[in-house]
């Protein structure tokens, strides 16, 4: 119906005079015509993102060729070079397939971007607002879900390429869409050109009852599944037939009341006469046609030999609407590449599996830190190590080396005393402050009326880690210890010091 509402009124306005053209506003969109997917830009984008996960597709290679053609607005004759084996690069700009495989690594964002610059897409004003669109879609995809470029393509083919444009109110334009989709919205002008929609579903498309309660004769079977119809009213099922049918017509009224009440100037609505109803079968067309058998006082009727009027109230006065001046944006300015941040991956990445074997790093202290808080004693180092390889924190080929090295740290002269047992031993334990903040010292060993604090480093000693070794200390003699000492120990170095 949408189609033939679309084509009705193109035909309508190809036929007016310039006159009635320069009068009346003609322009009609929908949500079909709106789909990100017509636009060739962003059709050569996900094409090019496709290639990036099969290169070989030779299908693939056409729609790239295709899409850059009428993206640009080069000549058409070149649109199906693709289509011929080893045929098309000569319509693509030297070198694409090197600057597309350049993005593989990149963030999904930033890839589309990169397309963007190359294939100079931004340029053509016809583009502008689908590619601005669809990087609304690619960004909102990367937040939810993750930004890898193979997920996406799968997401694309199966729901996003449903994405349309937004539509402006501020557009001047007849805008067709479903009752459904008009939940929400107002708009001056209402037409409803077909009400007529029946409130039982047809034929292959009628629902099937879910029957728990199963009668006696059906007492076998867990469930029962009749199909709706006019026969159930005569069987064992007409109940809760019944309560299905009013079910379906409620939700058929609902659907007039928003057609109804989305107009704030006028409503037009247009509905075939029903001569005779159906026992047990409603429609929008039935029940208007009953609403209107009795019109009060201020409906005016006008009868002709083929069409029934019905008018409430006056119609207002077109009023010219003064508007700010739009702003137009002519091209789409990709984001130029301005250097990189380094992030902290904690292990997650896969040179990460070097950086935890370089001494002094930060992913090597982290890794460190987390299995010396497990080790009571120098018994606890396997256990402490074997989490650290489960929970992927270290590689399990560096299993062996790690338990030879933090042997041979804790046994050292220095530092055995901490690990040999003899003292209350508490990792990692939180001291919180009265402002509601909170310290956390790697290691506090109470041994009678003696408390040993220790913090372990493992980069290049500085005045902060002494401030923070005597903060320790301080807030243990403020809680009621006595006798507190407090070190630092740089394991890396084999150095200890008393803060």
């Amino acid at each position: 119906e949408g189609k033939n509402i679309i084509s009705r009124i193109l035909e309508y306005s190809s036929a007016c005079t310039p006159e009635q053209r320069r009068r009346y506003n003609y322009e009609i969109t929908s949500g079909e015509s709106l789909l990100l997917e017509r636009n060739p830009a962003v059709t050569l984008m996900t094409a090019c993102l496709r290639f990036l996960t099969d290169p070989a597709s030779r299908i693939n290679r056409s729609q790239i060729v295709r899409s850059y053609v009428l993206a640009t607005g080069a000549d058409e004759r070149l649109a199906y070079g693709g289509d011929i084996p080893g045929g098309g690069n000569e319509s693509l700009p030297e070198g694409w397939e090197r600057a597309v495989e350049s993005l593989r690594n990149s963030s999904l964002y930033s890839a589309t971007e990169g397309m963007i610059r190359f294939f100079g897409l931004g340029e053509n004003r016809a583009n502008t607002a689908y590619i601005s669109s669809f990087q609304d879609v690619v960004l909102t995809w990367s937040g939810r879900h993750s930004s890898d470029i193979s997920a996406f393509v799968q997401w694309w083919d199966d729901e996003g390429c449903k994405s349309t444009l937004s539509q402006s109110d501020r557009q001047e334009a007849m805008r067709v869409m479903t009752v459904h989709k008009a939940k929400g919205l107002q708009s001056k002008v209402v037409i409803v050109p077909f009400a007529a929609w029946e409130f039982s579903k047809p034929g292959y498309s009628r629902s099937l009852l879910w029957i728990t309660h199963v009668p006696a004769p059906f007492a076998p079977m867990p469930v029962v599944l009749p199909e709706m119809s006019s026969r159930l009213d005569e069987s064992l099922f007409a109940g809760e037939a019944r309560m299905e049918r009013a079910s379906d017509w409620l939700d058929g009224i609902n659907l007039l009341y928003v057609a109804f009440t989305r107009a704030v100037d006028v409503l037009l609505v247009m509905a075939p006469q029903v001569i005779r109803t159906t026992a047990g079968v409603a429609s929008a067309a039935s029940l208007i046609n009953e609403s209107l058998a009795k019109l009060p006082d201020d409906f005016v009727a006008t009868d002709d030999e083929s069409v029934c009027q019905i008018q409430c109230g006056i119609l207002p006065v077109v009023e010219s609407e003064v508007r700010e001046p739009w702003l137009e944006i002519s091209r789409y300015t990709p984001v130029e590449p301005r250097g990189s941040l380094r992030l902290r991956t904690g292990g997650a990445l896969p040179r990460d599996e070097v950086k935890m074997a370089e001494p002094g790093g930060r992913a090597y202290g982290i890794m460190m830190h987390e299995i010396l808080s497990r080790v009571t004693t120098t018994g606890d180092i396997e256990a402490a190590v074997d989490n650290a390889c489960v929970t992927g924190l270290m590689p399990v080929t560096g299993r062996d080396a790690a338990i030879t090295r933090l042997r041979a740290m804790l046994s050292s002269e220095k530092v055995k005393s901490w690990f040999n047992g003899s003292a209350s031993v508490m990792t990692e334990a939180t001291i919180i402050l009265p402002t509601g903040a909170a310290r956390r010292p790697d290691r506090v060993m109470i041994d009678g009326s003696q408390v040993t604090v220790v913090d372990f480093k493992f980069g290049e000693p500085s005045p902060r880690h002494r401030q923070q070794a005597a903060d320790y200390r301080q807030l243990l003699l403020q809680m009621g210890y006595s006798g507190v000492r407090s070190w630092l120990w740089y394991v890396e170095k084999d150095m200890i010091e008393e803060a």
